[in-house]
C-alpha cells in the first residue's frame, strides 16, 4: 500500500507536474490552481496590512507608475491585453475581473510590492516607494471602476 503511493506521488511529480507546467495554454484545472494559489498568497501575506500602508495622493503618480511599469502586460485598461500580458505564462491578470476586485487593496498593494516568483509578475519594491504602490492600486481601482 505505502509502495503504491509512494509510486502515485513520483508519477505525480516526475510526470503530470512537469507536463502541465510545460504546456503553454492553460486549461480550466490551471486557471483554478493559479487562481487559488495567487488568492492565498495575496491573502495570507496581505493579510498582515490592514489596509494599504499609505493613502493615496492623488496626483497621478499612480497612473504614470502604471503606465510605465503595469500596461505592457496587464494592458491600458486593465483588460490584460498588454503587448506581453497574453504571451506569458501563465497569461497577466485581468485587473477588471471579478476575482481581482475582490481582492482588498492590501493584497493588491502586496502582490504589486512583493511580485509572485511562480508568474511572470515582479515585485516593484526597489523601484516605487510604498506611498506609489498605494498610489498604483487606487489607479488599479479606478480601471476596475470604469470598466464595470
Amino acid at each position: 500500500m505505502l509502495t503504491g503511493l509512494l509510486i502515485s506521488v513520483l508519477l505525480i511529480l516526475g510526470v503530470v507536474v512537469p507536463t502541465a507546467i510545460a504546456q503553454r495554454h492553460m486549461g480550466a484545472l490551471e486557471d483554478f490552481y493559479g487562481g487559488a494559489v495567487v488568492r492565498l498568497v495575496s491573502r495570507n501575506n496581505g493579510a498582515t496590512l490592514s489596509q494599504a500602508p499609505t493613502q493615496p495622493r492623488g496626483d497621478g503618480i499612480g497612473r504614470s507608475a502604471y503606465i510605465a511599469s503595469c500596461s505592457q502586460c496587464h494592458g491600458a485598461s486593465g483588460d490584460a491585453e498588454g503587448a506581453f500580458g497574453p504571451a506569458t505564462h501563465p497569461a497577466a491578470t485581468d485587473l477588471t475581473s471579478r476575482a481581482v476586485i475582490q481582492m482588498s487593496d492590501a493584497e493588491l498593494f502586496w502582490i504589486v510590492k512583493n511580485g509572485l516568483s511562480f508568474t511572470g509578475m515582479p515585485s516593484y519594491a526597489r523601484q516605487y516607494s510604498d506611498e506609489d504602490i498605494a498610489d498604483v492600486v487606487s489607479y488599479i481601482r479606478t480601471l476596475q471602476s470604469v470598466a464595470h
